[in-house]
């Protein structure tokens, strides 16, 4: 059986989600275009530019998959 795990924090000026599973990994490179996270990627670059980031690690034998999105001071996600 697997296990995914979210989990969601506020660092500074970023709201951080971070999704991990205990699954094979993958490599950035095996991003199929036009499906999941290469359409996720599109959407934070036409949401946010340059502002919001998606990283794909493995750490401690998981792979993460971690969303960075800009703040306002006032704590909610700014959009545009």
């Amino acid at each position: 059986m697997g296990e995914i795990s979210i989990t969601a924090r506020v660092a500074a000026d970023r709201a951080l989600i971070e999704v991990t599973d205990d699954g094979p990994g993958f490599a950035t490179g095996a991003i199929m275009s036009g499906h999941g996270l290469d359409n996720l990627q599109s959407r934070l670059a036409a949401l946010f530019d340059n502002r919001a980031a998606l990283g794909i690690a493995m750490r401690d034998g998981r792979t993460v998959v971690c969303i960075s999105l800009p703040r306002t001071e006032a704590g909610t996600i700014v959009t545009a």
